[in-house]
This record gives structure tokens, sequence and C-alpha cells, in this order.
């Protein structure tokens, strides 16, 4: 801090809003002055008297009142991280009923200034932002930075009510306001300092960035009102309970986008703590993939900041294991008692387990009708298509057809053929595969059917990886489905990597699990078909059926157990198969004694 020689009258005592000492309550004798008045002798207690001057308390006159306080104007200058604190104390209604001859007079802003309040903006100009009054010849540029201005809590300019005029100099700043006190240089790296001091009248007391953060951290710690920041406190409290207890993400953000607070959900699910992330922009929170796009729904915090209505959209994320994860963002405007906009409230619900109840369910529905169609469908079609193989197969026996007519008659016996394969594949996915509980080695089973399914895999450039883990128990199923749907996931993982790559074969066990899990290193699957890719009749490819995922799904839950997708697009996918293990419970051969009906416990 410099101050430059001030003369002048000597300074008469610290008042007590001076020193910060609360004063006494007034005692009777001298209810207009304080707890000693100096003019009647009163000490301000009841029944006491002042023993000096030949006036009583009681019929001492005020013949003068207390010299009304000298003005304290202050100028601001850069801008830093100090800049919207103390322009905001500044402005706060209650320092201004507590130190009312302290006036903001004006701001030396400088074009690098403004090009720094550009830099640190979350979001453009314009967003939501009332246009300041400039008059109709401003220009757009003008118009941007007294946006960006009232964003970091400065006055407007005058003639609005409250406004600061701007200077672009120091020495235009003291021309102007002859009567300043004292300047603040709020730029981080003290860049308006040298020419403040160089052009500083005498008597003006300048103070850097660290100096007014620590003068508005004594002010902001003051207990203006005690009363005030009791209730204060205990409704930041109540409500700081409150969103705490909320599983859900929940943000409090200004109108830039920026973080005002968050729950603690938040801080569980990333790290840090709140000082971490308060002053971030929301979209740094789960990146800007999460739910900025247009392609995922667009922003709900710009729809909300835009229309001042709640807005409310379902986005979804790949989480670093590659799942697919669902959240239904909600938004809601949070205005002053004006009606203007001051902050945003935005939740952020994961409901991934509801949206896969929801899709299981709708699964569920739709099989039960497949089944039904493609078991009727079926039948009809398969006597029409007898007869046409069995005609167009006499045809070919007929020594009248020459070879043109041969060759046509052979075709619609081939696409015969092919149609009663696809009819069969339709009534065995319709109808109930009915397993055979039995006992499957995982370990065996992935090195017979990599044996198998390996040959030409080295002109493919593919490299195969067993990773088997060793004492892991059996699983209980059916070793031949098992090893139609461990056959099918290999191929689709051949068939995912057309340039080569690595093909890994893993099993092991989680504590109510035993797995085999097949992963590839291909183009991977996009995050909006997790959902689709295990649907009936839904395939990528171009001459699939789209039946091989779901019967292999099929026929892993009727077995009791889970299939799990795990893929990221240019990555690969792996896809896992979780089986009940096989218990050390012996299967009884017969009847136990207790149990005549023979219904006893099977293993």
């Amino acid at each position: 801090m410099t101050t430059q020689p001030f003369p002048g009258p000597p300074a008469s005592p610290p008042t007590a809003s001076e020193t910060g000492e609360e004063p006494s309550r007034l005692g009777p004798g001298c209810p207009d002055c304080g707890p000693a008045c100096m003019s009647c002798g009163s000490s301000g207690l009841s029944g006491q008297t002042g023993q000096s001057g030949p006036l009583t308390a009681a019929a001492a006159p005020h013949d003068q009142a207390a010299p009304p306080r000298r003005p304290f104007p202050v100028a601001l200058a850069g801008v830093g991280r100090a800049l919207r604190p103390v322009a905001g104390l500044l402005r706060r209604p209650d320092f201004l009923r507590g130190f009312p001859w302290v006036r903001l007079a004006g701001l030396l802003l400088t074009e690098q200034d403004h090009e720094e309040l550009a830099q640190h903006a979350c979001q453009p100009p314009g967003l939501g932002d009332d246009v300041p009054p400039l008059g109709p010849g401003a220009s757009q540029a003008a118009i941007n930075f007294a946006i960006l201005e009232a964003r970091a809590g400065l006055p407007p300019v005058p003639p609005e009510p409250g406004g600061a005029p701007r200077f672009d100099s120091a020495a235009a700043l003291f021309a102007a306001l002859p009567d300043l006190r004292m300047v603040l240089d709020l730029s981080d790296d003290g860049r308006h300092m040298a020419d403040l001091r160089a052009a500083a009248p005498t008597g003006v007391s300048l103070l850097d960035a660290g100096g007014a953060l620590w003068v508005w951290e004594m002010l902001a710690s003051e207990k203006l009102c005690s009363t005030c920041n009791l209730h204060l406190r205990e409704a930041r409290d109540l409500f700081a309970t409150l969103i705490d207890q909320v599983d859900e993400d929940i943000l409090l953000l200004d109108t830039e986008g920026r973080i005002v607070d968050l729950n603690r959900n938040i801080l569980q699910r990333k790290g840090g703590s709140k000082d971490d992330w308060i002053g971030t922009c929301c979209w740094q929170l789960d990146g800007p993939s999460f739910c900025c796009p247009p392609q995922h729904g667009g922003c709900t915090f710009k729809e909300t900041v835009t229309t001042g209505r709640k807005a409310e959209r379902i986005h979804t994320k790949v989480n670093e294991d590659g799942r697919v994860q669902y959240f239904r963002v909600y938004t809601y405007p949070v205005t002053d008692e004006t009606g203007r906009m001051t902050r945003v409230i935005e939740m952020r619900r994961d409901i991934t387990n509801r949206t896969n109840m929801e899709i299981r369910l709708q699964q569920a529905e739709k099989m039960a009708a497949i089944g039904e169609l493609s078991t009727y469908v079926a039948h009809e079609i398969r006597n029409p298509l007898f007869a046409i193989g069995g005609f167009a197969n006499s045809l070919l026996r007929s020594p009248s057809l020459d070879d043109a007519a041969r060759g046509k008659v052979q075709v619609i016996l081939e696409e015969s053929r092919r149609l009663d394969t696809i009819l069969k594949s339709i009534l065995n996915f319709a109808r109930p595969t009915s397993p055979r509980t039995g006992e499957v080695d995982l370990n065996l089973l992935a090195r017979q059917t990599m044996e198998l399914m390996g040959i030409g895999f080295d002109q493919r450039r593919i490299e195969i990886d067993l990773q088997l883990a060793l004492d892991i128990p059996k699983a209980r199923g059916d070793g031949e489905m098992l090893k139609q749907c461990l056959i099918n996931l290999v191929k689709n993982a051949q068939e995912a990597m057309p340039d080569g790559g690595r093909l890994t074969v893993r099993t092991g066990m989680t504590p109510q699990y035993v797995h085999i899990a097949v992963e590839d290193t291909g183009v991977g699957i996009p995050a909006d078909l997790h959902d689709k890719i295990f649907s009936p009749f839904f395939s990528t490819k171009e001459k699939g059926a789209g039946i091989g995922l779901a019967m292999s799904r099929k026929i892993i839950e009727e077995m009791g157990g889970q299939v799990d997708l795990q893929s990221q697009v240019g990555k690969g996918t792996t896809i896992t198969l979780r089986l009940q293990p096989l218990l050390a419970v012996p299967e009884p051969a017969t009847p136990a004694r207790d149990d005549p009906a023979g219904e006893g416990l099977k293993g």
C-alpha cells in the first residue's frame, strides 16, 4: 500500500464505527448521544450525572450535532481475481448502509483488461444477457464489453442509477476525479500500479490486489448484522444438510455457468474438495461431450438461461469401464425480488438402473410378441415352402429342361432351403430352450472353442490370448448351449476386427458368479446401440439376421446367469457371460427319508 502525504487538520479520535467496537446501549440520561456525552457530562448510566460542567444531564442542551464523515470516493483499476469480490462488496446493500461515506467513483479499464475479461468468460456475451443501454451508436464490441463488465459485478455506465464512469488511463482518472481518496489496482500482475503512482495527486492511497483482498476478507467476516448472519447461517446449514442427503448431483450455478456451490454426492463421485470445483464451468464436471453437443439433446443450462424456465433432458455417457450411464438433467432458474435471474440450480439424477429395468421389461414384452408371431408365421410359410421345394426337386429331375431353365429352378431350390433355415432359427428362438443342468468346466470350454474357431486366425492377423484363471469352480449349465454362445461371441469378435487385432478369452470368479469373457480390439459399438444390440432381428451386419446375440442372452438368462456388455468406439468390445457356480452340495440320487415325495433340494 502506498499513501501520498496529506497535509490537513489533525484527525479526530476514531468513532465506534471506525474502530469496529460495538457501542453500549444508550442510558436514560442522554437518549440521543453515546454512553459518555461530552457536552452534557452524562455517563449514560441511570441515576448518574457528570462531575464537571454547570449543566445536569436532565437539562443539557445539544446546540450542535456531530460533524458528518468526510466522503471517501474509491476507484478500481484492472481485472483480476480480486475484481468480483471487491466490486461486489462495494455494491452490497449492507456495506452501503454500514459505510455510507464510501463510494465507488470510477473505473480504470484498458483494452488489455477487456481482453482478459473476454478470455475468462465461460459463455460468450449474449446468452440470456440484458443489452446495456449504451445509446444507439454503440458498437457491438462496446456492447460485449459492457455485458462482460456487468457479469463481473461492475456498476453500469452513467447516467444509469449507481453508474460509475470508465477511464482508459490513470491521468484521465485523476483529472476527472480530483477528490479521490483511494485507488485499488485489482490486476493480478499489478500492471497499473506504476502509472497510478506517477499520476496520483497528494493524499491518494494506492492499494494492490493482495491488499484489497485482505481488506475484503476482513470486512466480509465482520458481523455487520449479527442477527441476520445467525439466521443466514442456520438457513445455510439446513440447506447444506438437505442437499447433502440427496443421492443426486446438485449444482448451484451463476448465469455464466460457473459452479457456485455443489453437494457432497458430487465430491464422493468426482473427488476433491468444494474449493477445487467452485469457480469452474459446469461442463468441466463430466466433460463437454456429456450434455453440451446438440446431438446429445442440447444444454439444459443454456435453455434455462435463454428462456427463464425449467429445462429437462436425458443424457448418456460412457464411463471409464465402457458402460453406458443414463442421467436425467434438470435445471431451474433462481430469481431475485425483481424477477431477474441470478442463479441456476442443476440436478443430475442417475437413472441407469431404472432405464435398464424398463428396457428389460420392453424386451420381455417384445420377445413374447415375437414368439407368438414367429410361430404362427413359420407354420404358415413352411407348408407352401415344402411344396415349392418338392416341385423344384421334381423339375430338376425332368430331362426335358434345358440348361437355362435348370439353372433357374436350382436358384428356386437353394433360396427355399435358405428360407427354411431362417424359419428354423426363428422357431428355435421362439420356443423355450430348456437347458439341461450340468457341470461345465469353463477353462476346458474356452480351449476347445478356440481350437475350433482359431483356424485361419493367422491369415486374418488376429492374435489369440487365453487368460484362464486357475482353481475356479465349475459352472451350472448346459455345456453344448454354452459352447454355442461362446462360438457366436468369438465369431462376432473376429468380424469386428477386419484389419486384425487381439482376441482375448478370459475366465474368472466373482463372489456371486463364475464368468467367461470375450474381448476384442475392434471397431467398438456406439453408445446409442448398446441397448439394441441384444434385440432380436437387430444387426449391424449387412447379411446378419440379428438372432445370435439375442439367442445367447436368452440361453444364459434361462440358466440363471447374466450377460454384460462393455464397449468403446475405436477401442473394442467385451462381452461377459456370468453363470452360477456349482455348489459343494451333493445331488441325491434317491429321495431323502424325510422327503417321501422325492422333492428334495437339488444342487
